[in-house]
Parts: C-alpha cells; sequence; structure tokens
C-alpha cells in the first residue's frame, strides 16, 4: 500500500496489552518503527476494559488474554487482520495482516491487498 502523497490517510495501532505497552513504551515503538512519520502513524493505549471493548465491538476482531501464559507464549491470542474505519468512525472491512499458515502461496494475503488498496483509494474519494 503506497502511503506517499496520502496525507490524509492516518495509521492507527491500538495496544491490546494496556498494562505492558505504557504511553512511554509505545512511543519507542512508534520511534522505532514508524516509517510514515509519528503524525500519520499513532500509537494508542487506554484502560483495559476500554480498550477490549474497542477491539471487540468497535473493530469486531476477536482477542483474548491467555490465562497463564507459558514462557516464550504470546500473552494474548486475537486476529492478524488490518481494519479499515472510514472518517466516520465505522468499521468498514477487515484484510490480512500477513501471509498466514493457511496461505502458503500469499494469494489470499495479496487478494486482500489489492482490495484494501481499492477501499482506501474509494474511502479518500468520499
Amino acid at each position: 500500500l503506497d502511503l506517499a502523497g496520502r496525507p490524509d490517510l492516518r495509521l492507527v495501532t491500538v495496544t491490546m496489552d494496556p498494562e505492558k505497552d505504557t504511553p512511554p513504551v509505545l512511543a519507542g515503538y512508534a520511534k522505532d518503527v514508524a516509517r510514515t512519520g509519528s503524525d500519520r502513524w499513532l500509537f494508542l493505549t487506554g484502560p483495559d476494559d476500554v480498550v477490549q471493548t474497542l477491539i471487540r465491538d468497535g473493530f469486531k476482531v476477536g482477542a483474548q488474554k491467555v490465562a497463564n501464559p507459558q514462557p516464550g507464549q504470546e500473552p494474548f491470542n486475537h486476529t492478524t487482520y488490518l481494519t479499515v474505519v472510514d472518517k466516520k468512525g465505522n468499521a468498514r472491512d477487515h484484510f490480512p495482516a500477513i501471509r498466514g499458515a493457511n496461505d502458503p502461496d500469499g494469494e489470499k494475503f495479496e487478494a486482500g491487498l489489492a482490495r484494501l488498496t481499492k477501499m482506501v483509494a474509494n474511502l479518500l474519494a468520499e
């Protein structure tokens, strides 16, 4: 997805682990990862109940804290999708964020990327 020349497009990452991902931690992550500039890629956190409600009811994606994670195990089970949210705050669609084990040749990912690119262009034109 080419973000150059799209100043009205924002990327937003919402932590699923607000206890660990404090504002200073997210600021460090943003500095290390955000190649589009800090004004265009936001890293957000908040109270756990608010974050979990946003993820579940707003973005309509699954996320669940693992009761007793083993060493090296992720503390959350969650989907790996990007959610497109329009200017009014409505979740419009979900797209694979990575090539998954059930997509070894990447066809689903590439098809999703094409749909994502088209949707973003259409939303930016609204």
